[in-house]
Order: structure tokens, then sequence, then C-alpha cells
């Protein structure tokens, strides 16, 4: 089975027993185009977004590149295959992010993204991403240099996080294709709406499916989206 799947990018999603209507209705805005985007302190590693320096001199400038983080949001995938080993293998992956195999695979076809929308592939190291002395030199020349440094920043992460082969989506606030839900009490949350790339769906090994809306959602989508539903076998 995963010999056929389209090289692309794979959403792994959690489905709770308790709250499968919740995480029901999220797979629903998940398949219908909807993405759900988080501000870089609101990711999962406490280390997200951090730099180092040392030249104390570019303090000012550096404040810059803080507040630059701040207007931009990402969203996490996963390559779909790297370095020969497919990442639906991944029991890591299942455990952590898809209800210990509980939940789903989304696969994501990106090989064409709206415009405003970049695609970043994550890079992993030891220590976290250096600004020198020549980024800030480069930045002061060139507009574009600033928006460069923070991709770089956004787009890396300590080794641990290796297992996730992450690709990440990463847009301005101020695009159209972003919009707020507002779900009161200061529950405000940020959407990009990139329209049904999906390009199939895995059920994982336990995936029990107990939402009436999702399943017939699945079905409608399968029947007219173009793309298919797996089981997956390990």
């Amino acid at each position: 089975m995963l010999d056929n799947l389209i090289l692309g990018v794979m959403l792994f999603k959690p489905i709770n027993k308790g709250t499968e209507r919740r995480d029901g209705g999220r797979i629903i805005e998940l398949l219908d185009g909807k993405l759900y985007l988080s501000d870089w302190d609101g990711l999962n590693d406490v280390w997200e977004g951090c730099y180092k320096f040392d030249d104390l001199a570019c303090r000012s400038k550096l404040r810059d590149v803080f507040k630059s983080k701040k207007e931009y949001l990402v969203y996490s995938l996963s390559k779909s295959d790297s370095d020969q080993k497919h990442i639906l293998r991944s029991h890591l992956m299942w455990a952590h992010y898809a209800s210990n195999h509980a939940g789903v695979a989304v696969e994501f076809d990106l090989r064409k993204l709206p415009n405003g929308i970049d695609k970043l592939n994550v890079s992993y190291g030891e220590e976290p991403q250096h600004i020198s002395r020549q980024d800030i030199t480069n930045m002061d020349s060139d507009d574009g240099q600033q928006k460069d440094l923070i991709r770089r920043i956004l787009a890396y992460k300590t080794n641990e996080w290796k297992y996730e082969q992450e690709v990440r989506l990463m847009v301005e606030k101020s695009n159209p294709r972003v919009f707020t839900l507002d779900h009161g009490k200061g529950d405000c949350q940020r959407w990009l709406s990139l329209g049904c790339n999906v390009s199939r769906v895995v059920l994982g090994c336990r995936f029990e499916l107990h939402d009436e809306n999702l399943k017939n959602c699945l079905r409608i989508l399968v029947e007219t989206g173009g793309f298919g539903v797996n089981i997956l076998a390990i």
C-alpha cells in the first residue's frame, strides 16, 4: 500500500475516546482544506524560534527580529518519505500525534500552493540557530533578508525532534487566506483556508469510527474528492 502513496506530506491527528465528536469535527475541517495555525510560541517545543548571538551591539536589531517572528504563523506536517523510510512506519508519530494508532494520518499534495504561503523543510542540530553580525548587516542592506532570517529561525529544531521529519507552512498573519474564529472568553483561533489538497487518508490500526458526522464526511469526500482511504497494516 505504501508504495502507491503520493510523495507528499503527512499530518497525524488524534481521535480520543470521549472526545470523538470534537476530534472528528477538527478532522472534517482539515479535510475541507482549513488548517489551524499556531504562533511560534504556541508549538510543543519550548525552544521554538530561539536563537543565539554573540554581538551585544546588535541588540536593537535583534528586537526587530523578535517582533517580526510574531507576525508569522506556522502549520506543521511531516515528509511522507525520508531516507527510504516512510513516515507512516514511524511508531513514535502514531503514538505521539494519533492517539496510539486510534487516529488518522492525512496526506497532502503541496506541489502547488497559493501565493504568500511558504513551505519550509525543517533542519535539525545540537544548538539554537546562531545570528551573526553579517546576518544583521545583510538585513540592513536588503529588506528580504529579514524574512529569510525569520524563515531560518522558524525552520530549525534540535535533534530530539528529528524523527518528525517536519515540513512547515509559514504564512503572515495579514495574508487574506488567514481567518479568525472567536470562541469567546479570549479564545481566538487563526485558520488558513488552503483549499482541499488532500490526496489520501490513512486510518490507524486501532481506529474506530463512532462519530457519524465524520463517517459521512469521509464517505462523501472519497466519493467526490478523488482521494482514497486506507487502513494501515504494519
